[in-house]
Protein backbone atom coordinates (compact mmCIF):
# COMPACT_ATOMS: atom_id res chain seq x y z
CA UNK A 1 0.00 0.00 0.00
CA UNK A 2 1.00 3.67 -0.73
CA UNK A 3 0.46 4.44 2.68
CA UNK A 4 3.25 2.20 3.89
CA UNK A 5 5.53 3.01 1.04
CA UNK A 6 9.08 4.23 2.44
CA UNK A 7 11.23 6.94 -0.01
CA UNK A 8 15.03 6.93 1.34
CA UNK A 9 15.62 10.38 1.14
CA UNK A 10 12.48 11.39 2.94
CA UNK A 11 13.92 8.62 5.55
CA UNK A 12 17.32 10.75 5.67
CA UNK A 13 15.54 14.24 5.86
CA UNK A 14 13.42 13.23 8.79
CA UNK A 15 16.41 11.48 10.66
CA UNK A 16 18.40 14.09 9.52
CA UNK A 17 15.99 17.05 10.92
CA UNK A 18 15.55 15.33 14.18
CA UNK A 19 19.53 14.85 15.04
CA UNK A 20 19.74 18.66 14.05
CA UNK A 21 17.21 19.59 16.40
CA UNK A 22 18.78 17.70 19.59
CA UNK A 23 22.09 18.38 18.50
CA UNK A 24 22.61 21.99 19.52
CA UNK A 25 25.68 24.18 21.32
CA UNK A 26 25.43 22.14 24.44
CA UNK A 27 25.45 18.87 23.04
CA UNK A 28 28.51 20.10 20.86
CA UNK A 29 30.21 21.00 23.78
CA UNK A 30 30.35 18.61 25.70
CA UNK A 31 28.37 19.33 28.75
CA UNK A 32 25.24 18.18 28.42
CA UNK A 33 26.65 14.39 28.12
CA UNK A 34 28.96 14.86 31.17
CA UNK A 35 26.06 16.46 33.18
CA UNK A 36 23.27 13.46 32.09
CA UNK A 37 26.13 10.16 31.59
CA UNK A 38 29.70 10.55 32.14
CA UNK A 39 29.67 11.73 35.47
CA UNK A 40 28.87 8.11 36.55
CA UNK A 41 31.83 6.94 34.64
CA UNK A 42 31.42 3.18 33.15
CA UNK A 43 27.67 3.09 34.60
CA UNK A 44 26.98 6.19 32.21
CA UNK A 45 26.56 3.19 29.60
CA UNK A 46 23.27 2.66 31.27
CA UNK A 47 21.88 5.64 30.81
CA UNK A 48 22.95 6.14 27.23
CA UNK A 49 21.88 2.51 26.33
CA UNK A 50 18.29 3.45 27.82
CA UNK A 51 18.27 7.04 26.35
CA UNK A 52 19.08 5.36 22.59
CA UNK A 53 15.94 3.18 22.93
CA UNK A 54 13.82 5.89 24.26
CA UNK A 55 15.19 8.20 21.37
CA UNK A 56 14.76 5.19 19.18
CA UNK A 57 10.82 4.99 20.47
CA UNK A 58 9.59 8.39 21.78
CA UNK A 59 10.21 10.35 18.74
CA UNK A 60 7.98 8.00 16.00
CA UNK A 61 5.42 7.76 18.21
CA UNK A 62 4.96 11.36 18.96
CA UNK A 63 5.12 11.83 15.03
CA UNK A 64 2.80 9.04 14.19
CA UNK A 65 0.42 10.60 17.14
CA UNK A 66 0.23 13.93 15.73
CA UNK A 67 0.18 12.61 12.30
CA UNK A 68 -3.20 10.72 13.04
CA UNK A 69 -4.64 13.73 15.21
CA UNK A 70 -3.66 16.24 12.54
CA UNK A 71 -1.53 18.14 14.63
CA UNK A 72 0.42 20.72 12.79
CA UNK A 73 1.52 22.84 15.62
CA UNK A 74 2.97 21.91 19.45
CA UNK A 75 0.52 24.20 20.81
CA UNK A 76 -2.49 21.95 19.07
CA UNK A 77 -0.87 18.67 21.35
CA UNK A 78 -1.20 20.80 24.27
CA UNK A 79 -4.52 21.89 23.85
CA UNK A 80 -5.97 18.38 22.55
CA UNK A 81 -4.21 16.65 25.58
CA UNK A 82 -4.47 18.58 28.32
CA UNK A 83 -6.69 20.91 30.45
CA UNK A 84 -7.56 24.62 29.66
CA UNK A 85 -5.79 25.01 33.25
CA UNK A 86 -2.52 22.80 32.50
CA UNK A 87 -2.54 24.20 29.06
CA UNK A 88 -2.21 28.09 30.14
CA UNK A 89 0.73 27.19 32.89
CA UNK A 90 2.24 25.07 30.32
CA UNK A 91 2.31 28.48 27.76
CA UNK A 92 3.50 30.35 30.92
CA UNK A 93 6.28 27.53 31.69
CA UNK A 94 7.21 28.07 27.76
CA UNK A 95 7.92 31.97 28.46
CA UNK A 96 10.24 30.58 31.27
CA UNK A 97 12.10 28.60 29.40
CA UNK A 98 12.71 30.43 26.26
CA UNK A 99 14.24 32.84 28.83
CA UNK A 100 16.22 29.87 30.77
CA UNK A 101 17.94 29.05 27.25
CA UNK A 102 18.62 32.55 25.93
CA UNK A 103 20.30 32.89 29.58
CA UNK A 104 22.52 29.40 29.44
CA UNK A 105 23.59 30.16 25.46
CA UNK A 106 24.44 33.56 26.78
CA UNK A 107 26.41 32.60 29.50
CA UNK A 108 28.24 30.06 26.90
CA UNK A 109 28.92 33.06 24.34
CA UNK A 110 30.56 35.15 27.24
CA UNK A 111 32.70 32.61 28.33
CA UNK A 112 33.85 31.70 24.95
CA UNK A 113 34.90 35.41 24.54
CA UNK A 114 36.26 35.53 27.61
CA UNK A 115 38.82 32.93 27.05
CA UNK A 116 39.37 33.93 23.55
CA UNK A 117 39.72 37.40 23.60
CA UNK A 118 41.56 37.32 27.33
CA UNK A 119 38.80 39.86 28.61
CA UNK A 120 36.86 40.17 32.04
CA UNK A 121 33.97 38.50 32.71
CA UNK A 122 31.71 41.99 32.62
CA UNK A 123 34.14 43.41 29.61
CA UNK A 124 32.95 39.70 28.12
CA UNK A 125 29.49 40.10 28.84
CA UNK A 126 28.76 43.53 27.68
CA UNK A 127 30.34 42.71 24.32
CA UNK A 128 27.94 39.70 24.05
CA UNK A 129 25.18 41.67 24.76
CA UNK A 130 25.81 44.42 22.54
CA UNK A 131 26.51 42.22 19.70
CA UNK A 132 23.20 40.05 20.54
CA UNK A 133 21.15 43.08 20.18
CA UNK A 134 22.68 44.44 17.20
CA UNK A 135 22.10 40.96 15.39
CA UNK A 136 18.58 40.71 16.77
CA UNK A 137 17.99 43.89 14.96
CA UNK A 138 18.19 41.95 11.60
CA UNK A 139 15.42 39.62 12.00
CA UNK A 140 14.99 35.96 12.23
CA UNK A 141 14.91 34.70 8.44
CA UNK A 142 18.90 34.30 8.37
CA UNK A 143 18.72 32.37 11.81
CA UNK A 144 17.20 29.36 10.62
CA UNK A 145 19.59 29.34 7.34
CA UNK A 146 22.50 29.88 9.55
CA UNK A 147 21.19 27.24 11.92
CA UNK A 148 20.62 24.39 8.92
CA UNK A 149 24.24 24.76 8.08
CA UNK A 150 25.92 24.70 11.23
CA UNK A 151 23.98 21.86 11.98
CA UNK A 152 26.09 19.22 9.59
CA UNK A 153 28.93 21.41 11.15
CA UNK A 154 28.90 20.49 14.73
CA UNK A 155 28.00 16.72 13.69
CA UNK A 156 30.82 16.02 11.58
CA UNK A 157 32.55 17.92 13.83
CA UNK A 158 31.68 15.75 17.25
CA UNK A 159 32.49 12.36 15.10
CA UNK A 160 35.71 13.45 13.89
CA UNK A 161 36.65 14.90 17.49
CA UNK A 162 35.48 11.90 19.18
CA UNK A 163 36.97 9.60 16.98
CA UNK A 164 40.08 11.03 16.77
CA UNK A 165 40.41 10.59 20.61
CA UNK A 166 39.15 7.53 20.81
CA UNK A 167 41.25 5.31 17.97
CA UNK A 168 44.46 7.82 18.90
CA UNK A 169 44.67 7.52 23.30
CA UNK A 170 44.15 5.17 25.24
CA UNK A 171 40.53 4.39 26.19
CA UNK A 172 39.68 3.17 29.86
CA UNK A 173 35.70 4.42 31.18
CA UNK A 174 36.58 5.67 34.63
CA UNK A 175 34.31 4.52 37.63
CA UNK A 176 33.38 8.28 37.84
CA UNK A 177 34.11 11.15 40.09
CA UNK A 178 32.82 11.45 43.62
CA UNK A 179 32.06 9.28 46.48
CA UNK A 180 28.90 8.49 45.23
CA UNK A 181 27.70 4.66 45.51
CA UNK A 182 27.67 2.26 42.67
CA UNK A 183 24.28 1.93 43.47
CA UNK A 184 23.61 5.41 43.37
CA UNK A 185 25.46 6.11 40.50
CA UNK A 186 23.30 3.20 38.50
CA UNK A 187 20.19 4.46 39.16
CA UNK A 188 21.35 7.92 38.49
CA UNK A 189 22.64 7.47 34.88
CA UNK A 190 18.75 5.16 34.25
CA UNK A 191 17.18 8.12 36.10
CA UNK A 192 19.20 10.67 34.25
CA UNK A 193 18.40 9.00 30.15
CA UNK A 194 14.30 9.77 30.80
CA UNK A 195 15.14 13.34 31.69
CA UNK A 196 17.59 13.89 29.12
CA UNK A 197 15.23 12.61 26.66
CA UNK A 198 12.29 14.20 27.73
CA UNK A 199 14.32 17.21 28.02
CA UNK A 200 14.70 17.24 24.20
CA UNK A 201 11.30 15.61 22.94
CA UNK A 202 9.97 18.47 24.60
CA UNK A 203 12.29 20.46 22.85
CA UNK A 204 11.36 19.01 19.55
CA UNK A 205 7.71 18.78 19.52
CA UNK A 206 7.22 21.75 17.38
CA UNK A 207 9.58 20.12 14.62
CA UNK A 208 7.96 17.10 15.04
CA UNK A 209 4.80 18.78 14.16
CA UNK A 210 5.77 19.86 11.11
CA UNK A 211 7.43 16.86 9.93
CA UNK A 212 4.13 15.20 10.70
CA UNK A 213 2.00 17.78 8.88
CA UNK A 214 4.08 17.23 5.83
CA UNK A 215 3.55 14.57 3.09
CA UNK A 216 5.26 12.21 5.01
CA UNK A 217 4.36 8.17 5.10
CA UNK A 218 3.64 6.76 8.40
CA UNK A 219 7.04 4.26 7.60
CA UNK A 220 8.51 7.90 6.84
CA UNK A 221 7.89 9.11 9.98
CA UNK A 222 9.17 5.82 12.27
CA UNK A 223 11.69 5.00 9.60
CA UNK A 224 13.26 8.43 10.04
CA UNK A 225 12.60 8.46 13.77
CA UNK A 226 14.61 5.27 14.62
CA UNK A 227 17.51 6.24 12.27
CA UNK A 228 17.58 9.73 13.98
CA UNK A 229 17.25 8.29 17.59
CA UNK A 230 20.51 5.66 16.48
CA UNK A 231 22.81 8.14 14.84
CA UNK A 232 21.66 10.70 18.73
CA UNK A 233 22.50 6.97 20.71
CA UNK A 234 26.10 6.77 18.38
CA UNK A 235 26.89 9.68 18.80
CA UNK A 236 26.43 10.22 22.46
CA UNK A 237 27.95 6.87 23.01
CA UNK A 238 30.95 8.34 21.24
CA UNK A 239 31.43 11.62 23.45
CA UNK A 240 30.76 9.85 26.98
CA UNK A 241 33.81 7.68 26.05
CA UNK A 242 35.63 10.17 24.99
CA UNK A 243 34.90 12.32 28.50
CA UNK A 244 35.26 9.34 30.84
CA UNK A 245 38.86 8.83 29.87
CA UNK A 246 39.92 11.96 32.00
CA UNK A 247 37.05 12.50 34.38
CA UNK A 248 38.93 14.65 36.26
CA UNK A 249 39.76 16.80 33.37
CA UNK A 250 36.09 17.14 32.09
CA UNK A 251 34.61 17.79 35.54
CA UNK A 252 36.55 20.73 35.65
CA UNK A 253 35.97 22.19 31.92
CA UNK A 254 32.74 24.25 31.52
CA UNK A 255 32.98 22.56 27.70
CA UNK A 256 34.77 19.09 28.08
CA UNK A 257 34.83 18.48 24.21
CA UNK A 258 36.58 22.00 23.31
CA UNK A 259 39.29 21.43 26.06
CA UNK A 260 39.92 18.05 24.00
CA UNK A 261 39.90 20.24 20.68
CA UNK A 262 41.96 22.99 22.50
CA UNK A 263 44.68 20.05 22.99
CA UNK A 264 44.10 19.21 19.29
CA UNK A 265 44.92 22.88 18.32
CA UNK A 266 45.81 24.04 14.95
CA UNK A 267 42.57 24.67 12.49
CA UNK A 268 40.45 21.78 14.06
CA UNK A 269 40.18 23.72 17.01
CA UNK A 270 39.61 26.95 15.48
CA UNK A 271 36.89 25.44 13.58
CA UNK A 272 35.21 24.04 15.87
CA UNK A 273 35.34 26.80 18.28
CA UNK A 274 33.62 28.62 15.73
CA UNK A 275 31.36 26.32 15.43
CA UNK A 276 30.23 26.20 18.76
CA UNK A 277 30.06 29.50 19.32
CA UNK A 278 27.98 30.41 16.46
CA UNK A 279 25.70 27.56 17.85
CA UNK A 280 25.05 29.39 20.77
CA UNK A 281 24.80 32.56 19.09
CA UNK A 282 21.91 31.44 16.64
CA UNK A 283 20.36 29.49 19.78
CA UNK A 284 20.45 32.92 21.43
CA UNK A 285 18.88 34.71 19.17
CA UNK A 286 16.46 32.59 18.31
CA UNK A 287 15.23 32.38 22.12
CA UNK A 288 15.40 36.22 22.27
CA UNK A 289 13.32 36.60 18.52
CA UNK A 290 10.89 34.43 20.18
CA UNK A 291 10.81 35.66 23.71
CA UNK A 292 10.32 39.73 21.61
CA UNK A 293 7.36 37.96 19.85
CA UNK A 294 5.20 35.92 22.75
CA UNK A 295 5.84 39.35 25.05
CA UNK A 296 4.48 41.70 22.43
CA UNK A 297 1.92 39.86 20.79
CA UNK A 298 0.56 39.56 24.31
CA UNK A 299 -2.87 39.81 25.82
CA UNK A 300 -1.86 43.06 27.17
CA UNK A 301 -0.02 44.25 24.24
CA UNK A 302 -3.19 43.78 21.89
CA UNK A 303 -5.18 46.03 23.55
CA UNK A 304 -6.19 49.25 22.19
CA UNK A 305 -4.73 51.73 24.02
CA UNK A 306 -1.30 49.71 24.09
CA UNK A 307 -1.43 49.58 20.18
CA UNK A 308 0.14 52.44 19.08
CA UNK A 309 3.08 51.96 21.68
CA UNK A 310 3.68 48.04 20.83
CA UNK A 311 6.59 48.87 18.21
CA UNK A 312 8.37 51.23 20.52
CA UNK A 313 8.17 48.75 23.57
CA UNK A 314 9.62 45.93 21.03
CA UNK A 315 12.73 48.10 20.42
CA UNK A 316 13.49 48.17 24.16
CA UNK A 317 12.30 44.68 24.83
CA UNK A 318 15.09 42.72 23.40
CA UNK A 319 17.88 44.72 24.73
CA UNK A 320 15.93 44.68 28.17
CA UNK A 321 16.01 41.10 27.99
CA UNK A 322 19.42 40.87 27.50
CA UNK A 323 20.78 42.51 29.80
CA UNK A 324 18.73 40.71 32.45
CA UNK A 325 21.12 37.67 30.74
CA UNK A 326 24.46 39.53 32.00
CA UNK A 327 24.41 39.19 35.78
CA UNK A 328 22.89 35.73 35.25
CA UNK A 329 25.92 34.55 33.42
CA UNK A 330 27.91 35.22 36.22
CA UNK A 331 26.61 31.87 37.55
CA UNK A 332 28.22 29.92 34.71
CA UNK A 333 27.74 28.10 31.80
CA UNK A 334 28.09 24.42 33.56
CA UNK A 335 25.91 25.44 36.13
CA UNK A 336 23.59 26.58 34.12
CA UNK A 337 23.26 23.47 31.91
CA UNK A 338 22.90 21.32 35.02
CA UNK A 339 20.08 23.09 36.50
CA UNK A 340 18.07 24.26 33.69
CA UNK A 341 18.67 21.17 31.72
CA UNK A 342 17.30 18.95 34.55
CA UNK A 343 14.66 21.39 35.48
CA UNK A 344 12.73 21.56 31.75
CA UNK A 345 13.28 17.91 31.97
CA UNK A 346 11.57 16.87 34.71
CA UNK A 347 8.43 19.26 33.49
CA UNK A 348 9.16 17.34 29.88
CA UNK A 349 9.00 14.35 31.30
CA UNK A 350 5.30 15.28 32.99
CA UNK A 351 4.33 16.58 29.93
CA UNK A 352 5.01 13.97 27.45
CA UNK A 353 3.35 11.60 30.13
CA UNK A 354 -0.03 13.35 30.01
CA UNK A 355 0.18 13.71 26.17
CA UNK A 356 1.09 9.99 25.49
CA UNK A 357 -1.11 8.59 28.19
CA UNK A 358 -4.17 10.13 26.80
CA UNK A 359 -2.90 9.24 23.05
CA UNK A 360 -4.12 6.00 20.71
CA UNK A 361 -0.44 4.58 21.18
CA UNK A 362 -1.22 3.88 24.61
CA UNK A 363 -4.40 2.46 24.28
Amino acid sequence: MAARSMRVPSVLRIAGVYVGSVVGAGFASGREIWSFFARFGSFGLIGIAAASLLFCIVAPVLMRTMQTKGISQYGDMYRRYLSQKAASILDSATTVYLFCVLSVMFAGSTSLVSSVLGLGSFWSAALSAVFLIALAAMGLDWVATASSLLCPVLVVGICLLCAERIFTGPIALSAGVGPESVAYRAVGSSVSSVIYVSYNMLLCLGVFASLASARHTTAELVGGGILGGAVLGIMSLSVLVTLTAEPVAAAAADMPLLLFARRRGGLVYGLYLAAVWAAMVTTALSMLLSLMSRLGDSRIAQLPRHRKSRRRNNCWLGPALVVLCVPISYVGFAMLVDRVYLLFGLVGFLVLALILRSSYAFR
